[in-house]
């Protein structure tokens, strides 16, 4: 965090009062052990007026001014050290100036007259200590000031990353919209062939579910809640189309329902059970979807009873967009604290389970559903999908 101009320039002020008493204290040992006592007040005269006026009150607002409106760079830096060595310089002159109409109030018992040799005498006395102040006072200044820089070139260089990491989540998601209008308009187009009323609720449905994405524009997680509500308005519209050969069960432990997860991660692997699942049989199937939590991790399995993998597709490595996209996406946003795990079992089907991090909203829904739902009349799940 930076600090306030006025805090900056107390703790200026406080250093140089800490260098004046310390140097005015080891002065006063000094004539002490020499056996000559002076009173403190009196020794301090002289470091008070030339470190803490002349270099903490005047000096070091200078010093800093230079090196901020002349910082050195690295293409830059032999006129800039020339340049900050004639500061330096004439620095040590303007301070062997300012000092000589003090000249009294710190030797009070000196009657000279004030003059070229009061100058000279301060320039040739004090002078080359004033330039090598000048020289500390500038490295600690440049010292802040690249450090400063290199902690905004992070946070910038963060930032960047941060977004860069939205747009691109952003950009998953908006391949996954077009891809599920495309497949739900063309599902109307049939439907408009056969059951015009049911076509009408599908238009209706889909208008909902568009509102739902749109509000949630820029969200990355929601609850598992909400994602099963968005899967449940989906699921209305292909039941709508499959009618009795759909049988969706849904297995949910109440303490995942405020489990947060990416937003909209579940219809895109639902629509590719049904489209590969589903719809590529004439007779009934079913898709079961389970949450459950482990060991701190939210765990949501989803399985169907379709085909499974054909043989021309000995790779599970190419699942289309919605499968791919998922994959990506839960890879940016936790890494390596995520698992996709796709399986086809031995009796048929296709299982897609996703591990991620437990983590709720910071006030979580409460929890009013039952453990176990079903979205339409429960046809028992054929032995081919493992319980």
């Amino acid at each position: 965090m930076r600090m306030t101009r006025i805090t900056r320039w107390g703790l200026i002020a406080l250093v140089w009062a800490l260098v004046s008493t310390i140097q005015t204290t080891f002065l006063f040992e000094m004539w002490r052990d020499y056996g000559k006592p002076r009173p403190w007040i009196e020794i301090a005269r002289q470091p008070f007026v030339a470190y803490f006026l002349m270099w903490g009150l005047i000096a070091t607002p200078l010093v800093l001014f230079l090196c901020k409106r002349f910082p050195v760079e690295r293409r830059n830096w032999p006129q800039r050290f020339l340049l900050h060595l004639a500061f330096s310089i004439a620095l040590g002159i303007l301070i062997s100036l300012a000092r000589i109409p003090l000249h009294p109030f710190v030797y009070p018992a000196s009657h000279e007259p004030l003059g070229w040799i009061t100058f000279r005498g301060y320039f040739f006395t004090n002078g080359f200590d004033d330039i090598t102040m000048y020289w500390a006072v500038a490295c600690i200044c440049f010292s802040s000031l690249y450090y400063q820089r290199a902690k905004d070139r992070e946070i910038q260089a963060s930032a960047l990353e941060s977004q860069l990491a939205r747009a691109h989540l952003e950009a998953l998601k908006m391949q996954l919209h077009p891809h599920f209008l495309f497949n739900t308009l063309h599902s109307i187009s049939e439907l408009m062939h056969q059951d015009v009323s049911a076509a009408d609720h599908v238009i209706a449905r889909l208008s909902e579910l568009l509102r739902l994405t749109l509000e949630n524009t820029g969200v990355q997680e929601v609850t598992l809640k909400a994602e099963i509500d968005f899967l449940q308005g989906y699921l209305e519209i292909e039941r709508t189309r499959f009618r009795d050969r759909l049988t969706v069960a849904m297995d949910l432990t109440p303490e995942t329902l405020d489990a947060m997860v990416p937003n909209m991660i579940l219809q895109p692997l639902v629509e590719n059970s049904v489209r590969h699942g589903i719809a590529r049989r004439s007779g009934p199937g079913a898709i079961l979807v389970r949450s459950t939590k482990n060991a701190g991790n939210l765990e949501i399995l989803l399985r169907d009873d379709g085909p499974g993998r054909s043989p021309t597709q000995p790779s599970a490595s190419n699942f289309g967009v919605g499968l791919n996209n998922t994959r990506t996406r839960l890879q940016q946003m936790y890494g390596d604290a995520q698992r996709l795990e796709i399986r086809h079992p031995e009796a048929g089907g296709f299982e897609v389970q996703i591990t991620i991090p437990y983590h709720v909203a910071p006030e979580p829904l409460p929890v009013s559903e039952p453990a176990v739902t079903f979205l339409n009349p429960v046809r028992p799940i054929p032995h081919r999908v493992p319980s």
